[in-house]
């Protein structure tokens, strides 16, 4: 038994397989911390039919920094790994062009988020450039707003009048 522990190379290596054991390298590893992925298909128009080759992208909308899969296989599967957690928009290269769509994407670190795309015609635009915000739809420019507190002082005003009528007609409320 005195001979076992003689040799230096195996006290080494009990030592690095204790090591090991009590800190794996997957701990060790800062680019995998904090970090969170998204995985998922890419559909034709259809729905149903995989789109092969289609490169998806994300950019984050506070830094811009971009993150992209490799091209999705035969069933139109992809996957983007290690992404800071954070805000993004989302695109999809592919043979006929750029698909950008209009929403945001939240990714949260240690989480693996599923996403299905479907590349509708009308989904095709102008790529997004760096700094640039998505599009918004006609209620968030001043004319929307405009008409959205227009119809809620209406609805109010209405509200209080149709009230107030109500009260005057009520028979506990009429004057003697």
């Amino acid at each position: 038994m005195n001979n076992i522990f003689r040799s230096k190379v195996l006290t080494l290596g009990l030592i690095g397989a204790f090591i090991l054991f009590w800190f794996p390298f997957e701990g060790l590893s800062q680019d995998e911390e904090h970090t969170g992925a998204i995985v998922g298909h890419v559909y034709a128009s259809d729905f149903k039919t995989p789109v092969e080759n289609a490169v998806v992208k994300v950019r984050n909308i506070e830094t811009n920094k971009e993150f992209k899969s490799d091209p999705t296989n035969k069933e139109g599967i992809f996957r983007i790994l290690f992404i800071e957690e954070g805000r993004y928009v989302l695109g999809v290269t592919t043979r006929q062009g750029d698909f950008n769509f209009n929403f945001e994407i939240f990714i949260k670190s240690e989480e693996i988020a599923q996403l299905s795309l479907a590349l509708a015609p009308d989904s095709a635009a102008v790529p997004i450039k760096p700094g640039q915000k998505p599009k918004s739809g006609f209620f968030a420019t001043p004319v929307g707003i405009m008409l959205l507190v227009a119809s809620t002082a209406a609805l109010a005003v209405g509200t209080y009048a149709f009230v107030t009528e109500q009260d005057a007609r009520s028979p506990s409320k009429r004057k003697k």
